[in-house]
């Protein structure tokens, strides 16, 4: 889980913390501010714990979020893949561009990689920094999955049924 996310500079996440806590957590806005790019972030912030992993009753339920996951909840470097022009996240910014610190008090710092691939020059990836001669790091695995309204709020029964009906 994370505590809190401190950005230097991302998009429009310019010298900006937000804290989180265990219970409930309500992120909310107008178009434009960011919200689905947090979500995404914060997904970016775990990997995947293991298909057979001894944390879950039954380690069926990983593979069933992978699957959803794939059309669902993409990495940052395949939403960015979509773009027709490179979008430079944190224009002027090199290094850190913001970090995660995970309630088990670690703490990680991110940053953008661009693809060397001349075929893929418009992706960058956002990955941790790994500082190198220190103690080796990796992203806390936990499944996270990512439902927005749309995915949870059928458009055909909105056209089709009272607004009333779904107080």
């Amino acid at each position: 889980m994370i505590k809190e996310i401190s950005f230097k500079k991302f998009k429009k996440l310019i010298d900006i913390d937000f804290s989180f806590n265990e219970d409930i957590n309500i992120i909310s806005g107008t178009n434009g501010t960011c919200k689905t790019t947090l979500l995404h972030l914060i997904s970016n912030g775990f990997q995947m714990p293991p298909s057979r992993s001894q944390n879950y009753s039954n380690s069926n339920c990983v593979r069933v979020i992978k699957s959803i996951n794939k059309i669902a909840n993409p990495k940052m470097e395949a939403i960015v893949r979509e773009s027709k022009n490179y979008t430079d996240p944190a224009e002027g910014t090199k290094g850190v561009l913001f970090s995660i610190n995970y309630l088990d008090h670690s703490t990680l710092d991110f940053r953008k990689h661009n693809s060397k691939n001349p075929d893929e020059a418009q992706r960058y990836a956002i990955k941790p920094v790994y500082p190198r001669g220190k103690e080796k790091q990796s992203l806390p695995a936990k499944p996270v999955l990512y439902l927005g309204l749309s995915r949870l709020f059928q458009l055909v029964k909105l056209k089709t049924t009272p607004l009333q009906k779904f107080r």
